[in-house]
């Protein structure tokens, strides 16, 4: 059987998403972000910045967001979506996934 790369998943309030974002900002080199309509669909922008995705999820005028970045050396992609109780964050390595 094929080996995965681990997933990680986490509920996150409020604040945790202005200070996800805002560490994005500060640490992450060659960011990319990659707003979602659903699960399957982008939204008519092809990409935004952090903060224009930052506010669309905040105003909720987009479902998702994916944000790839780089940061020590190591390659992630969080993708950003509302939950019941917050935000709900799931992160993984691509770094890792690509060795896999």
């Amino acid at each position: 059987m094929s080996h995965f790369p681990d997933l990680y998943q986490a509920t996150i309030d409020n604040a945790t998403l202005t200070e996800l974002f805002r560490d994005i900002a500060a640490l992450g080199m060659d960011v990319e972000v990659i707003p979602k309509q659903n699960a399957r669909e982008q939204v008519g922008v092809a990409s935004m910045t952090l903060t224009e995705a930052y506010t669309a999820l905040r105003e909720q005028s987009i479902r998702a967001t994916q944000v790839r970045y780089t940061h020590a050396g190591q390659r992630w992609c969080d993708t950003i979506a509302p939950s019941d109780n917050g935000w709900r964050l799931i992160r993984i390595n691509l770094s890792e996934a690509a060795t896999v």
